[in-house]
Order: structure tokens, then C-alpha cells, then sequence
């Protein structure tokens, strides 16, 4: 079963230019989307690997915030 980022993605592939939410009156297309995701990852998998050595695991909300997700 696909996983929602796998829609996002193909649809980003097929048609980047679309929008794909818009939020606030601001549109977001499914290519800004997809890269927004990216970023969001990566910051989130690097937060992770810094808090490897920690005694305590960091929750997902934390790991949203140092992220930049509110």
C-alpha cells in the first residue's frame, strides 16, 4: 500500500505545477510540496542522528520542533 509522501511524489513528477494545497490563501504546488518534504526529512533524520547519544528518546513532536514544524 502506498504511503501518502509516495502520492505527493508522483504527483510531483507528473505534474509539478499543480497546486496542490492552499493554505491561507497561499498556494503551495505539488513540486513545492515535494521539495519542502525533502528539506523537512533531512533536517528531521539529522536531528535524530545528534540525539542518538541521549539517554532519553526525543518525541516526534520535539523532533518537529527543532525541525522548524509548529
Amino acid at each position: 500500500m502506498k504511503q501518502f509522501h509516495d502520492y505527493v511524489k508522483d504527483h510531483a513528477e507528473r505534474m509539478p505545477d499543480k497546486i496542490a494545497l492552499t493554505i491561507s490563501g497561499r498556494q503551495i504546488t505539488y513540486g513545492a510540496l515535494d521539495e519542502l518534504a525533502c528539506v523537512v526529512a533531512r533536517q528531521l533524520v539529522g536531528t535524530v542522528m545528534a540525539c542518538r547519544n541521549r539517554e532519553k528518546p526525543v518525541s516526534a513532536a520535539s523532533a518537529g520542533r527543532y525541525a522548524g514544524i509548529r
